[in-house]
């Protein structure tokens, strides 16, 4: 084979290789979670809550944050997740979210189900052995900073409408 033949076929494969790869409607996506429990003393309170995060190249579009949560376990990748909510008190809530394009999709908490476009941020709650949830569309700059458990009582302390749920994550001393 000629010198111009062979770079033509090796271009080629090439391009057949990478035209493949996109394919998908995740090619070349990053896909992420970020995961974890905190206790904080703030203004002479303690505040106890699990968080988790799932993030599109680079971008949050999935906050479960649980009230007294000890932690959260979750399989899957792709904008395909499920997984268990572990709170204090023992209850375990299972949960699943699914997004082709992480902007719209479908969550389920606890047998509840929600449509992902009415809001990314969702409260959960054990009180009395019951599970409440509360579904907050917020702004994607609060949703980013709700990505690390360390910042996210920050922002329940500036949210009016997250109050009831900071009020559940004091832990008693």
């Amino acid at each position: 084979m000629k010198w111009p033949a062979r770079l033509l076929a090796v271009v080629g494969a090439f391009a057949l290789a990478f035209g493949l790869c996109g394919c998908s409607a995740s090619a070349g996506r990053s896909w992420e979670v970020s995961n974890g429990s905190t206790s904080q003393r703030d203004d002479g309170a303690m505040y106890s809550y699990g968080s988790l995060a799932l993030t599109r190249d680079s971008q949050v579009y999935f906050v479960l944050a649980t009230a007294r949560g000890t932690g959260n376990s979750y399989a899957g990748g792709e904008g395909k997740y499920q997984g268990e909510l572990h709170a204090s008190d023992g209850v375990k809530i299972a949960w699943s979210c699914t997004t082709q394009d992480g902007q719209s999709g479908r969550v389920a908490i606890d047998n509840q189900e929600f449509d992902l476009t009415a809001g990314a941020m969702f409260l959960v709650s054990t009180k009395d052995k019951s599970t409440h949830v509360q579904q907050l569309k917020i702004d994607r700059a609060q949703l980013q900073t709700c990505s690390d458990v360390k910042k996210l009582l920050g922002v329940l302390k500036a949210n009016p409408q997250m109050a009831t749920f900071l009020e559940l994550c004091k832990a008693s001393e």
